[in-house]
């Protein structure tokens, strides 16, 4: 049952982000990609790294060709290795991107990770590879990407994305 719950509210929660909410680039850039094998399928389409809250980040994976997409909760800090825990991965699968068509989600296999590589502060970008096996309906979804390279977004109103925005710049300067 906590499954069912979790699943509806991730998913309203990104469809609302993604409709209701400002998107702003910390540092626009065109080449966001990613390459990936998701169930013997190969995506390649656009990568991000959004800040919601000091508590709230995730990687999005939307690929060109398909109408499903991979969010990847993380706790960003820095160059590493990201381990998944139960559902921090979601796939959604989706016909003509609105109607659900299956949700998957990582179970908290010690091999499902996240690594972050590469992390470019100057430009506002993270590049790295990701690995994880999703469950959902009894089938089971290996995703697997040797390449992503993340630009930073910063969500919500003008002023939330404003507060997002002077702790993105904090973040960074007190990293250092």
């Amino acid at each position: 049952m906590r499954i069912v719950i979790l699943t509806i509210l991730i998913f309203f929660a990104f469809i609302f982000n993604l409709n209701s909410q400002s998107r702003i680039l910390a540092y626009p850039n065109p080449d966001a990609k990613f390459t990936a094998t998701v169930e013997d399928e190969n995506w390649v389409g656009e990568s991000s790294l959004s800040f919601i809250s000091d508590k709230i980040q995730y990687l999005s994976f939307i690929p060109y060709y398909f109408d499903h997409h991979i969010v990847v909760y993380i706790k960003f800090d820095g160059i590493g290795e990201y381990q998944l825990s139960d559902s921090a991965a979601v796939l959604v699968k989706t016909i003509g991107g609105d109607v659900s068509n299956g949700i998957y989600y990582s179970f908290g296999n010690p091999d499902d990770k996240v690594i972050i590589t590469n992390l470019n502060e100057a430009k506002g970008f993270v590049e790295g590879t990701f690995h994880f096996i999703l469950k959902g309906n009894s089938k089971i979804i290996e995703a697997n990407s040797t390449k992503f390279r993340a630009y930073f977004i910063l969500k919500g109103n003008s002023k939330s994305i404003e507060a997002n925005s002077l702790k993105f710049r904090e973040y960074f300067i007190n990293k250092k």
